[in-house]
C-alpha cells in the first residue's frame, strides 16, 4: 500500500507504530548510558502533568522522528485531519503505556509538530 492509499486509521496505526519505535540514548544520574523509547517515556512524564497543569504542557514530536512514508503522508492530509490525526496516535501511545488517557488528558492534549515545513493548525 503506498502513502496515497492510506486511509485515516492506517494512518493513525502507522503514526503510532513509528513513534512507539523511536528510541533515544540518555546518561542516567550515575553515568550510565542508556537506550529508551523515546515518545513512550514523554507520555509518562507527561501523563501525570497534563491533567493538571497550567498552562498544559504541549507534546512534542520531532519530524525527523518520522519515517520519511510517514511524514509524505502526513504532508498529504488537510491541517486540521493532520491535527486529529496526530491526537489520536498520542492518546494510543498513553494507553500503550497503561494511562488511560481518555478523561483526564485527551481533552487537554496538546499535539506539536516541530521541523515542519507545514503548520498542523489550521
Amino acid at each position: 500500500m503506498t502513502d496515497n492509499e492510506w486511509t485515516i486509521e492506517s494512518t493513525i496505526d502507522k503514526l503510532q507504530c513509528n513513534l512507539a519505535a523511536v528510541e533515544e540514548h540518555i546518561t542516567n544520574d550515575a553515568g550510565e548510558k542508556l537506550t529508551i523509547r523515546k515518545y513512550q517515556s514523554r507520555c509518562r512524564r507527561l501523563g501525570r502533568l497534563i491533567p493538571v497543569a497550567s498552562p498544559t504542557p504541549e507534546f512534542v514530536i520531532d519530524t525527523s522522528d518520522l519515517e520519511p512514508e510517514t511524514k509524505r503522508a502526513l504532508e498529504k492530509i488537510h491541517p486540521e485531519l493532520r491535527r486529529q490525526i496526530l491526537h489520536q496516535a498520542v492518546l494510543r501511545l498513553f494507553e500503550a503505556v497503561g494511562i488511560e488517557p481518555y478523561m483526564s488528558i485527551g481533552r487537554k492534549l496538546i499535539v506539536k509538530l516541530i521541523g515542519a515545513t507545514y503548520d498542523i493548525w489550521p
